[in-house]
């Protein structure tokens, strides 16, 4: 049904509502294209006392460099679909040439800024305890990568920023401030007991964190509803300039909100047992038992995470609702502006979501009790 109404209103002749990417046609790499880069400065000390107690700081400083971009604009040109496999519909149409290259004219900035302090202290062969506390920041214009991409080439800094249909967009599509990572306080407080019990060790791990930051963007995931600037350019030349639903627009401050802070305790026993197997050789069995959120906390931190693997090590501000209606989305209630001129009004331009800041799944909650077992033998 979807493909009859799909074929009866034009097809593939229908205008293009963006500029598509065309495999083997757009976008396309020309010359050379390098990995982006860090430059990392860091520094340390640490402090031994005696045999039993050690205290060590870290600094870090990163800046980002070479971002993948997909530029657009009148100097790309256009390009033809010539692909002999492609449907008669589309060949020999023409598209807005994306190029994906490397940014180094410091239009975009990542940095990264921490220190990390460590302490441990061992009271006899059976009780040791210790803790790291990090305080961190991290901001900039792009997000530059994601954990299950690695570096991308475009995101939630706002689609390639100036450098895609520049005439279309503004500082309001890139805003300097806190990333999406930016964590700005995490610790973590261990202990671990050996009992009279020879092979058993008992441990519990707490940890401690503040909430990421996110802003009223307009972009769910890949759905990007923002504000409609072609009214308010002249067109210099494109074929298919972004519209309404290919422009991101930040409502507020990059960092406006924060993610509620993760409090957990987990708790592990661990119980290894020599076999002899003749002569110098040892087997070890071991088996341990986990206990993930012992108290079955729940704080809205975007830190939820499977519970077999990641466990929350991932904090996650897309698993909250960050929409925004707009003139885009909601034609009649609320009015069209020229952003590059007007501040939009709550209320009047824009509205957020009913559901703004609300969990769109279960890994927006901290990870559920979970109990885990492992066992085998070491040899």
């Amino acid at each position: 049904m979807m493909f009859d109404w799909f074929n009866a209103n034009g097809a593939a002749t229908l205008p293009l509502t963006g500029s598509p990417s065309v495999r083997g046609v757009t976008p396309q790499v020309q010359g050379s294209l390098d990995s982006p880069f860090v430059w990392e400065y860091a520094t340390g000390v640490n402090r031994q006392f005696g045999s039993r107690a050690a205290i060590r700081a870290d600094f870090v400083y990163r800046e980002y460099g070479g971002f993948y971009i997909q530029r657009t604009d009148t100097t790309t040109g256009r390009a033809l679909d010539t692909r002999s496999f492609a449907p008669a519909s589309v060949r020999g149409r023409a598209y807005d040439l994306t190029l994906l290259e490397n940014e180094n004219d410091g239009l975009l900035s990542r940095q990264y800024t921490g220190l990390s302090l460590q302490a441990q202290y061992r009271a006899g062969t059976r009780f040791d305890f210790g803790g790291n506390y990090t305080i961190s920041r991290a901001w900039g214009n792009i997000e530059g990568e994601t954990v299950p991409n690695g570096p991308i080439a475009s995101g939630a800094s706002g689609r390639e920023a100036v450098l895609s249909y520049p005439e279309y967009r503004g500082e309001w599509n890139y805003p300097n401030g806190d990333l999406s990572i930016d964590q700005r306080h995490r610790a973590r407080l261990w202990l671990n007991v050996s009992p009279w019990v020879s092979g058993l060790t008992l441990s519990v791990l707490q940890a401690l964190e503040t909430g990421v930051p996110y802003s009223a963007s307009n972009q769910n995931g890949s759905f990007v509803n923002g504000v409609d600037p072609r009214p308010y350019v002249t067109n210099p030349g494109y074929l298919n300039p972004p519209d309404g639903a290919n422009t991101q627009y930040f409502f507020t401050a990059r960092d406006a909100f924060r993610l509620e802070g993760q409090k957990r305790t987990d708790f592990a026993a661990l119980y290894d047992f020599g076999l002899g197997v003749g002569g110098s050789r040892m087997l070890n069995f071991f088996i341990q038992t986990q206990v993930i959120n012992l108290f079955n906390q729940f704080q809205l931190c975007g830190c939820g995470g499977n519970a077999a693997f990641a466990l929350g090590g991932n904090v996650q501000n897309q698993t909250v609702d960050t929409a925004v209606r707009t003139n885009v989305t909601n034609p009649t209630l609320y009015q069209s502006f020229n952003p590059f001129t007007t501040t939009p009004v709550e209320g009047v331009h824009w509205a957020k979501s009913p559901t703004f800041g609300l969990a769109l799944n279960r890994f927006a909650y901290t990870t559920p009790r979970t109990f885990r077992l492992t066992f085998g033998l070491r040899f």
